[in-house]
Order: C-alpha cells, then structure tokens, then sequence
C-alpha cells in the first residue's frame, strides 16, 4: 500500500499471492519498475483516489481481477 503522498521508488520486487491488491495506490505518486505482480486473489495492482504513478516493465498476470482504477474528479 502507498499512500499519504508516497514518491518512493519501488524495483525488481516479486509481489505475489497476496489476499488483496498486490499494490495499492492512493494519494501518492509511486514509480514501480521491474516488478512481477502475480496470482493474487484480487487486483495485481489498484489505483484509488488522487492514485497516479509510472508502472514500468512490469510483470502483472495470473491475479483473479485485472487493474482497477477508480477516477475522482
């Protein structure tokens, strides 16, 4: 979970079998680069109010929903 304006910076990460997202972003602006997100039981990532962020050479399969994201205006 990255929130609370998050910039971090996050690389090469092997995120997988979690119950919820694999990642979540909201309020925050989160580079992900050279992860694989993989056989969640819910969206491998998750993108909420005011989420933004660069998601890069990602690998993201295998999870039981696909990317969610919620837009606020």
């Amino acid at each position: 979970m990255i929130t609370g304006k998050g910039l971090g910076i996050i690389e090469d990460c092997d995120i997988y079998r979690n119950a919820y997202s694999g990642v979540l972003i909201s309020n925050s602006n989160p580079t992900l680069s050279r992860c694989h997100i993989h056989d969640g039981k819910q969206n491998g990532i998750s993108i909420q109010t005011l989420g933004q962020g660069s998601i890069q050479y990602c690998r993201i399969i295998g999870n039981k929903l696909s990317l969610k994201a919620s837009c606020q205006e």
